[in-house]
């Protein structure tokens, strides 16, 4: 939804120049790299600069500062939310699931975007974050994917890059064999 923080009007104008401006391929991921900068900040407890003309370097700078450390109990938390899932591969991709909440934040670190501010929301079980990799490179950063309420809502690669082709069948495989839906 709209952050409160800004006039309907005026978050449109912004949305759709500044879109076009920073050269984002549409109004859509703007929008989402906004609304995880602004999430970040309330976190972080930092004021957003709400019209910044470099949105994807302001998201970058406070993605990086956005560390969480979870205390042993987060940990276990997080570490449970993770117990049902079983890996799954095909002749070209695997899909596995994070250990720890640190290897949200070495994906987020690899692949230069901002999967570390999940921690949180995979805790307060609001959404898992699987990782796609390379059948034969399975422990090499590919593109991270986020779950909610069993349909694949997002997928990006380095640098919040959008999925190839491939990687959207892989998707649609992985997730017809789990019985979840894709929105990406």
């Amino acid at each position: 939804g709209l952050p409160k923080c800004y006039p309907f009007g005026k978050f449109c104008t912004y949305a759709v120049e500044e879109s076009i401006n920073q050269g984002y391929t549409s109004i859509e991921t703007f929008i989402k790299t906004l609304g995880d900068y602004i999430r970040m900040c309330d976190d972080l407890g930092v004021t957003p600069t709400l019209y910044s003309s470099y949105l994807h370097q302001t998201h970058d700078i406070v993605a990086r500062n956005h560390k969480i450390k979870l205390a042993a109990e987060q940990e276990t938390i997080f570490a449970s939310r993770y117990s049902d899932f079983k890996p799954y591969k095909d002749d070209a991709y695997t899909v596995v699931a994070p250990e720890n909440s640190s290897d949200l934040q070495k994906e987020g670190d690899t692949l230069n975007h901002c999967v570390a501010s999940y921690i949180k929301r995979v805790v307060d079980n609001e959404c898992l974050i699987l990782f796609l990799r390379d059948v034969l490179s399975p422990l090499k950063s590919l593109v991270t994917l986020e779950i909610r309420k069993n349909s694949i809502v997002q997928a990006r690669g380095l640098h919040n890059r959008a999925i190839t082709e491939k990687e959207r069948h892989a998707l649609y495989r992985f997730a017809e064999k789990r019985g979840m839906t894709v929105r990406v």
